[in-house]
């Protein structure tokens, strides 16, 4: 028993299991050296587009653009409480034009009851800009499936599919 025992500990020193004791605390420059940076933040136009049974947030596009084939349908990953989240009820402020600041991650993530593939905005501060405005024109707007078929997402009306949330997932850049 004692042979086996000294078997192992020999095995997890051997294979650095009393490095990473000593070692799993790091100083905050060897942290702060080793972290990319963040990307500068933007100033994007959002609009929201709220519908029950879907979980993405809205449209983005550059400030001064139109709305159009530029335009992204984004979820948010927010560094600040998302809009309709800070109060009242969800969807509240449905078609609400917002100033954006912050940057795309580079993610993609998929909405599985609208069948989409969307970009990952990361939230870093809004205002309104205005709370009544024409509905976007969807048609321009290009959304693509994982299977890379353009698709427009209609608004109203049943789609057969339960209205309980379901996650977004986030996809690993190899998967899409």
């Amino acid at each position: 028993m004692n042979r086996l025992l000294y078997v192992g500990i020999s095995m997890w020193a051997l294979l650095g299991g009393v490095g990473d004791v000593f070692s799993q605390e790091q100083s905050p420059e060897k942290t702060a050296e080793s972290s990319p940076a963040a990307p500068t933040p933007e100033i994007f136009v959002g609009r929201r587009a709220y519908e029950e049974k879907f979980m993405y947030w809205g449209y983005v596009k550059r400030e001064g653009e139109d709305w159009g084939k530029n335009t992204r349908l984004v979820v948010f990953r927010p560094e600040v409480p998302i809009p309709d989240q800070k109060e009242g009820p969800r969807g509240r402020d449905n078609n609400y034009e917002y100033k954006i600041t912050g940057y795309f991650s580079g993610q993609k993530a998929y909405e599985p009851k609208s069948d989409l593939l969307m970009d990952v905005f990361v939230l870093q501060g809004y205002e309104v800009i205005s709370t009544e405005n024409d509905r976007l024109p969807l048609a321009s707007i290009p959304q693509w499936t994982p299977a890379g078929i353009r698709k427009t997402v209609s608004r109203g009306g049943s789609s057969g599919q339960s209205s309980k949330s379901r996650p977004v997932r986030t996809l690993q850049e190899d998967e899409f």
